[in-house]
């Protein structure tokens, strides 16, 4: 059979394939699953109930909430990202991975710190707890660095065609760089304050330059590539070129204002320059919402077993114009007023990008291109329903999740973490289902690897 007549799922899954012997990726999407199900999303549950129910200490609940964001960002998000770099990289660039010994490392780094932070700090004080804080931040960073560079190598030193994807790829993994060593600096800053918690404003700033700067730059970088294909449109190579650098630059500034906030004097112009940055990522993510073409598609050329797995890329981009919105309003609004973007306005924007638009994506490109799913599809299954339930749990997540944070005051306490603790649960039992069913298939993945062998 000729590519002409490969649907378009078909193609992609080509383009995207590795050797069979090669299953870098499926570590790294196993751990980004675990960690979201067994401390990400639970985490989301418990901190909101301990405070309804008034059952857990202050400071414990401090160290939870700067652990659940860094495990949904840098565990649930950040290692799915890395692994489908890892997969989607070598095939975009015609090129074999390099340094990969140093793919075990950023794995190894990123989990120990990750089950540090989330796990036993909250367990502990004084010194080893300062002590435990330095030495995650300090795995992050090496991650990170791991990371980058391998993608950096691959890219720089072995790779045989200039893909328009390379530039999202290698921006992607500089900014993980920056935020790592802010991430460090912040820790060694709280120790020598004598805090148990790194302050808000790099708090702030570090997972700024995390969602935007790695998580959703290497999106849009697949986004552009992908996407256009399924909806029956044309890539857009000088938007793919230029929106990565367009949106990488944009979160490396707010995130440099915001540190800057932290480290001098309060200055309004800072402010408005931190709103300035957010209300150009809100428009650079307008302008990846058009190109990327997913909600104006000229054809689906997706075959009919694939298209239910469509709802959650949509549903994604919807949430994707929902986030670039509040963006651009709240960014314009600091900009104008010299004032910081409030927290709960930061609130709703990382959760309408977390659970909106990444968990989604997530779960939807997971079932359209990964091989073990694709494989599944080839006889009988229940890909269809598992793709509705997904989206119904996570979609009605997000909605519960971004109304309790853009309600701010105006909601009592209690029932914003009611409304949470319920989000929380809803994306749980999403994400639980699926990390059932996808590691069913990579387990059966890898047995048949081993009995060939």
């Amino acid at each position: 059979m000729t590519s002409q007549h490969l649907s378009a799922e078909e193609r992609i899954s080509v383009r995207a394939a590795v050797p069979a012997s090669d299953l870098l990726y499926q570590p790294f999407i196993a751990a980004s699953l675990l960690l979201a199900v067994l401390v990400g999303f639970l985490l989301a549950i418990h901190v909101p109930l301990g405070r309804l129910m008034e059952t857990g200490r202050p400071e414990r609940t401090a160290d939870l909430i700067q652990a659940h964001g860094q495990a949904q960002l840098l565990g649930f998000a950040g290692l799915y990202v890395m692994g489908m770099t890892f997969r989607l990289l070598p095939r975009f660039a015609s090129a074999r991975l390099q340094l990969l010994p140093l793919a075990g490392v950023a794995l190894t780094a990123m989990i120990a710190a990750l089950l540090l932070r989330a796990v036993v700090m909250p367990l502990t004080s004084g010194e080893l707890h300062d002590a435990l804080l330095i030495a995650s931040a300090t795995g992050v960073l090496i991650a990170a660095a791991s990371f980058f560079l391998i993608v950096a190598a691959t890219l720089l030193g072995g790779a045989r065609r200039q893909d328009a994807s390379g530039i999202a790829f290698l921006l992607g993994g500089l900014m993980l760089v920056f935020a790592g060593e802010a991430g460090l600096v912040a820790a060694i800053r709280a120790v020598e304050a004598g805090s148990r918690t790194v302050s808000y404003l790099e708090d702030t700033a570090v997972v700024q330059i995390e969602l935007l700067g790695f998580v959703l730059v290497l999106i849009a970088g697949v986004a552009l590539r992908a996407l256009p294909t399924i909806s029956g449109r044309g890539r857009p190579e000088r938007t793919a070129k230029t929106l990565p650098v367009a949106l990488a630059a944009a979160a490396g500034l707010q995130g440099a204002a915001l540190l800057s906030l932290e480290y001098a004097p309060f200055s309004n112009v800072l402010a408005s320059l931190s709103g300035a940055a957010m209300l150009a990522f809100g428009l650079g993510l307008f302008v990846l919402l058009w190109q990327a073409a997913v909600l104006r598609p000229s054809a689906n050329r997706l075959r009919p077993a694939s298209r239910p797995h469509l709802s959650l890329v949509r549903a994604a981009f919807v949430w994707l114009a929902a986030a670039a919105a509040f963006m651009v309003y709240f960014g314009g609004r600091s900009l104008v007023s010299g004032d910081i973007v409030l927290q709960t306005d930061f609130d709703a924007i990382r959760h309408a990008l977390g659970l909106g638009v990444i968990t989604n994506l997530i779960l939807g490109m997971s079932l359209l291109i990964l091989p073990e799913a694709a494989a599944e599809r080839q006889s009988p299954n229940r890909q269809r329903l598992l793709a509705l339930a997904l989206a119904l749990l996570v979609n009605t997540a997000a909605l519960l999740r971004v109304a309790s944070a853009l309600a701010g005051t105006r909601w009592s306490d209690d029932f914003r973490n009611l409304l949470m603790a319920v989000a929380g649960s809803f994306a749980e039992a999403a994400v639980l289902i699926f990390a059932a069913y996808l590691l069913r298939l990579m387990l059966q993945t890898r047995g048949g690897s081993a009995t060939q062998g």
